[in-house]
């Protein structure tokens, strides 16, 4: 379900009185010249140890809102698809940062070890940990 409304105090009233009632997940959505509130009814899912838990909510590139159990099949695979692409690309960004910040920190410790005055790293009175 979907409202219109012309200022954020009629949304704000407008969500209290659907939040009261507990059963509803809600989203508003600003526009140039109004808000868009949308609701549904919260659905549950059983999981394979049988607790139940409230079901999951994706946003559409369109500002949509499904949860996940009305998502279709296809829809749900590409999002799949999305996430681990993303999860592998994150890992290739975190061994790049990885790379880039052992080469950091060997030159730091570099210029540490070549430092003219001894005395003026902290910790000089120990021995640096190769």
């Amino acid at each position: 379900m979907q409202a219109e409304f012309k200022t954020a105090e009629e949304v704000e009233t407008f969500v209290i009185s659907l939040s009261k009632e507990e059963k509803y997940i809600i989203d508003i959505r600003p526009m140039s010249d109004h808000f868009v509130v949308e609701w549904q009814e919260q659905k549950f899912y059983t999981a394979v140890d049988g607790a139940t838990f409230p079901d999951e909510v994706w946003f559409t590139e369109d500002g949509r809102m499904l949860q996940i159990q009305d998502i279709p099949l296809e829809h749900c695979r590409n999002i799949i698809r999305m996430i681990i692409r993303q999860d592998r690309e994150m890992e290739q960004v975190r061994a790049a940062f990885k790379d880039a910040l052992d080469i950091l920190t060997a030159e730091i410790r570099e210029n540490l070890e070549q430092a003219a005055d001894p005395s003026l790293i902290p910790g000089s009175d120990k021995p640096i940990l190769h």
